[in-house]
This record gives structure tokens, C-alpha cells and sequence, in this order.
């Protein structure tokens, strides 16, 4: 019914959020925000709207989300309704280190795909991990019926320092085929502002803590710096039926295609189904001998609508059996 926009420079730069309707444009008035920025604790420009996004609880509400990173330093994310101005606040995520950043980058995941927010990524880039360097963050919360809590944070590569972790996030559409939903995390800074970008994976309700592929610009031999500044995996570019990832770094942009994920079955057939050492059936080189024939069939399926292109190829190879019935080629 609108479009939220974040409008961090409002109010002194304490932020608010401004909703564009077809027909007109509201704003709601500095007293709208005051039960969680009170203007007497003098917020200091807590940059409310530095990015806003919305979640659908599972009671069927929906809420609009805004981050304030720099809310008395320690950054602050707000959950709140909103109609034609009138603007009530259901929750407040309050960040947990000064400078963190925290809510400079929130991520909600649908991921079961049934329509309802199941998990709110909260990031705090510039959260300060071991000796003091900026590792970075990103905060799991469980969406329930009417609030949000806390489930533990994703885990990122051990040697993460300097890497600003969680600067960027997005949800990914089933990257693995297993029917969830999936989220990357970008990590600019890692490898000496070289970058990076981390794959999670859903199960059930909930994203997966570990990470399970990282992809740094290292690996394409191209010099890209700040690879993983900004994600998005929305589109199918190149028309396989699979979304396929686009990753910002400094002065390019690179995409990734999603390869096909296909699950192999194998099923062995042996005639005769008994071997008698004394019943002779065939000869080779020269000798009466015992032979079965066995036959290997594969089948392949995949969630792709198209067919895939796989081929294998025709071998045969003959086998003998000796008296102690021990095949050797």
C-alpha cells in the first residue's frame, strides 16, 4: 500500500522514516518516536531510517522494521506499525558493543517459504572481535507470534578480523534445492579489503549458524577490492531457472551462477542371481567358464523444470570367477 523510505537526516539528524503513497507523502512528527528516542537523552544523531524493510509475524501482522546504528553509540532496530502518520512501536532491538553499527543492515528470511518472516538478521558490521579489530556481526532473531528474540548469531570464517562482516545481506531463494530459503553475507574488508561473501543455509524455521561456502575475490584473478559490499540474489540471469547471486565490489560488479544440483541414484541387477561353478554357460579365451551378466542403471532428478544436459558413457568389461568364486578382470 506504499513504499518505506529511511530519511536519516530528519529531525536533527536523530532519522525518522517517511512512507510515499500514490495519492500523498507522510512523515511522522518527531513525537511519533519518542518512547524508544526521547529528545532529552539527546541521541546524537541516531540515524533512524539508515535501512528500513518490513517482516510478516506469524500472527499475520505485518511490521515495518528501521535501523538506528548510531543510537546512543550502540545502535538500536524498531519494529513498528504504520498508517497515514499514525505510528505505534511493538519492539525495540537494542545493539550490545559501542560502534558496532548495529541495525545499519537488517535481512528478514522467509525460510520455509510459507509467507511468514521466520528469521530477522540484524548486522553490526563494526562489531570488534578478537584484538580488537573489526570483525563484524550478524544477530539471528526468531520471529514469533507478536515479538522477536534473540537465537544466537552466525558464525563466519575464525580468522575474521578487519572484515566488517554483515555490511551487506540478502535472502537467496533455495540456492541448495532442499526446499529453504538461504542467505549471503558480505564481508568487504576481509583479506586486506580484498572481500568476501559467506552462504548459509535454511533448515526448518531457522538459518543455519555456519557458514557453508565462502567465496573471497582471490578467486577470480581480476585485483577486486571491497568484493561483497553490497549482495543481491534475485534474478535468473541467464535463463537455467536458477537465481543466480550479484555481488558489488569496488569499481565492478560480479556475477555468480547457481549450478544445477542433481541427485544420483544407482541400481544393480546380476542374472543369474546364483552362480553354479559346475554349470558352464559361456567360453572365453579358450575355456568353458561361468558368466552372468550384471547391469548398473542410474537415474537422475533434479528441481529444474528443464532437462539437464548429463550423459554417461557405455562401458563393458568382462569378469572371471575361479573356483574360490572370486571375480578378477
Amino acid at each position: 500500500d506504499g513504499i518505506l523510505f529511511g530519511t536519516v537526516g530528519a529531525y536533527n539528524w536523530d532519522g525518522a522514516v517517511l512512507k510515499e503513497y500514490k495519492d500523498s507523502r507522510v512523515m511522522p512528527p518527531r513525537a511519533a518516536f519518542e518512547k524508544e528516542f526521547p529528545v532529552k537523552m539527546k541521541n546524537h544523531a541516531a540515524y533512524l531510517g539508515y535501512t528500513v524493510s518490513s517482516i510478516t509475524l506469524r500472527s499475520g501482522k505485518a511490521l515495518y522494521v528501521a535501523g538506528a546504528p548510531r543510537f546512543k553509540h550502540r545502535g538500536k532496530v524498531i519494529l513498528f506499525e504504520m498508517s497515514r502518520g499514525d505510528l505505534t512501536i511493538s519492539q525495540a532491538l537494542v545493539g550490545e558493543q559501542i560502534g558496532s553499527y548495529f541495525g545499519s543492515e537488517v535481512c528478514p528470511v522467509d525460510v520455509n517459504r510459507d509467507g511468514v518472516t521466520d528469521v530477522l538478521l540484524v548486522a553490526a558490521p563494526m562489531f570488534l572481535g578478537h584484538h580488537h579489530k573489526e570483525a563484524g556481526r550478524v544477530y539471528i532473531y526468531r520471529v514469533g507470534q507478536v515479538l522477536l528474540t534473540l537465537n544466537g548469531t552466525l558464525h563466519a570464517d575464525r580468522k575474521l578480523q578487519d572484515s566488517r562482516f554483515g555490511y551487506s545481506m540478502a535472502s537467496a531463494p533455495d540456492l541448495n534445492h532442499d526446499g529453504f530459503n538461504d542467505v549471503v553475507v558480505g564481508a568487504p574488508l576481509e583479506d586486506n579489503h580484498r572481500g568476501a561473501v559467506y552462504i548459509y543455509h535454511g533448515r526448518g524455521n531457522t538459518i543455519l549458524p555456519s557458514y557453508k561456502q565462502r567465496i573471497d575475490s582471490a578467486s577470480f584473478h581480476h585485483g577486486l577490492t571491497y568484493f561483497g559490499r553490497s549482495v543481491s540474489a534475485l534474478m535468473d540471469l541467464d535463463g537455467d531457472s536458477l537465481v543466480d547471486l550479484t555481488v558489488g565490489s569496488q569499481g565492478a560488479v560480479v556475477v555468480l551462477r547457481s549450478q544445477s544440483i542433481v541427485r544420483v541414484n544407482a541400481t544393480l541387477q546380476v542374472t543369474p542371481s546364483s552362480i553354479n561353478m559346475l554349470q558352464k554357460n559361456c567360453e572365453r579365451k579358450g575355456k568353458e567358464s561361468v558368466c552372468l551378466n550384471i547391469t548398473v542403471c542410474f537415474s537422475v532428478s533434479s528441481k529444474l523444470p528443464e532437462k539437464s544436459d548429463i550423459r554417461f558413457g557405455q562401458y563393458r568389461h568382462i569378469y572371471s570367477c575361479n573356483e574360490n568364486l572370486q571375480l578378477y578382470r
